[in-house]
């Protein structure tokens, strides 16, 4: 990319400034090599999965967990994000696995594949709070959390029950 700026004659009565310039001149600006890798930068950001239409960093995707394999699916519901069970190494092993360790014993014999485990979260520029939070391998349950993208392929999962009492995990995003 080069920079080129015709200073003609007639350009130069127009601008005193410039009266030593003789003729038409090119002048080629040094930062083009800048110019092509910041603008190069910019695409890729605008193209990563990670950010909506409107350019605006997104959590939807496929997020492996830390624990088990897990892939947990974050989707739009309405106008917030979840997230529900998509895939664990459990589930490899028995499609049919249900919420055995849910507190709840009416809860437990509902399908753990497509259950929801985030719900209600909203935000943006990279961070959302809601709630709540449900991990099926432990039957733990949070009210309140955050989600926030450390970058294009890592999310932080934040679950608290309490202001200072939280576990967090780190996500990283799966390629469709």
């Amino acid at each position: 990319m080069t920079l080129e700026i015709d200073l003609s004659s007639n350009m130069q009565s127009e601008m005193p400034n410039l009266r030593s310039c003789q003729g038409s001149r090119k002048i080629r600006s040094a930062g083009s090599a800048f110019q092509l890798a910041a603008f190069a930068a910019a695409l890729t950001f605008f193209l990563s999965p990670a950010t909506a239409a409107n350019g605006e960093l997104d959590p939807t995707g496929f997020w492996k967990t830390e624990k088990r394999n897990g892939v947990v699916e974050i989707f739009r519901c309405g106008t917030a994000f979840c997230g529900r069970v998509s895939d664990a190494a459990i589930l490899r092993e028995n499609p049919k696995q249900t919420d055995v360790n849910n507190p709840d014993r009416a809860l437990r014999n509902r399908m753990v594949r497509g259950l929801i485990v985030l719900k209600n979260f909203t935000g943006g520029a990279g961070e959302w709070t809601g709630g709540p939070l449900y991990d099926p391998d432990t039957g733990d349950s949070a009210p309140t959390g955050r989600l926030r993208l450390r970058d294009a392929r890592t999310l932080e999962v934040r679950g608290c029950i309490a202001r200072f009492f939280c576990r967090t995990q780190v996500w990283t995003r799966l390629r469709p």
